[in-house]
């Protein structure tokens, strides 16, 4: 039983004093969502997207925001290269305040590279894109392949499904049929461009994952939890070097249904 306890607090410190500021790659495949990582500062991302937006806070941690569909989260972890978006994205009514043409644009626009990444593990699936100066330099989109029989199951686990899946590249000869794991592989990609998806997303922030637009909200670090049974639950910070609001409500948005 000693042993037993000894794990869990083994387990509790190593979470408490997670060290984000050298984590990279994927934290976590079992989600639903999206995230565009740019490589510049947050005040350099906030700057260029600042001409199509209606509003752009600064620093707004610990600050209260009045919340719309049509906004992102802008936000950098201390120790890493990348500025992270996450927007509303408030399914199944997807807000259309950004596009692939806007994340070109402003790949150009700063001269730097841009990441859109996403995965479902509804439909098990993930994909990325990697802009660089405007040009598209790298794209991955991949379902995982379904066994039909189980003695197909070990072979098939984690390789792209034929047909939906895709992998085109100007940096590496890689083919889709050499790729063995679609989540190996979309890890390793961050990894390598030194890039962290930290399992962030809007609602972090504020509170709730979906919020009524026009609700004003207190944005805060709430920590992330780490279930340890019947000994609680682990709670770890993430150090943010800054988090900016920026609102699109001037472009067209989706219309709530009715």
């Amino acid at each position: 039983m000693e042993d037993h306890r000894e794990w869990y607090e083994k387990d509790r410190l190593a979470w408490i004093n997670r060290r984000w500021d050298q984590r990279r790659g994927v934290e976590s495949f079992a989600a639903n969502r999206d995230l565009v990582l740019i490589k510049a500062s947050v005040e350099e991302v906030g700057r260029a997207l600042a001409p199509e937006a209606a509003v752009w806070e600064r620093d707004v941690l610990g600050r209260e925001i009045t919340l719309e569909r049509s906004a992102c989260f802008l936000f950098r972890l201390r120790g890493h290269s990348w500025t992270e978006v996450v927007d509303y994205h408030e399914p199944p009514y997807w807000d259309e305040s950004i596009d692939d043409k806007d994340w070109r644009s402003l790949s150009k626009k700063l001269g730097t590279q841009l990441i859109t990444f996403g995965m479902s593990d509804s439909c098990s699936s993930v994909g990325y894109t990697l802009w660089a100066d405007g040009e598209l330099q790298e794209s991955f989109f991949a379902e995982e392949a379904c066994a039909e029989d189980e003695d197909e199951e070990d072979e098939v686990a984690g390789r792209p499904e034929p047909g939906v899946s895709h992998f085109v590249s100007k940096r590496r000869a890689t083919t889709l049929a050499e790729i063995r794991n679609i989540w190996d592989f979309a890890h390793d990609f961050l990894v390598e461009q030194d890039a962290f998806d930290p399992g962030i997303g809007f609602g972090y922030f504020v509170g709730q994952y979906w919020p009524e637009p026009g609700l004003r909200a207190r944005v805060e670090n709430p920590g992330l939890g780490l279930g340890l049974g019947s000994h609680g639950t682990a709670t770890s910070f993430p150090d943010f070097e800054r988090i900016d609001y920026i609102d699109f409500r001037l472009r067209k948005v989706s219309p709530r249904p009715s």
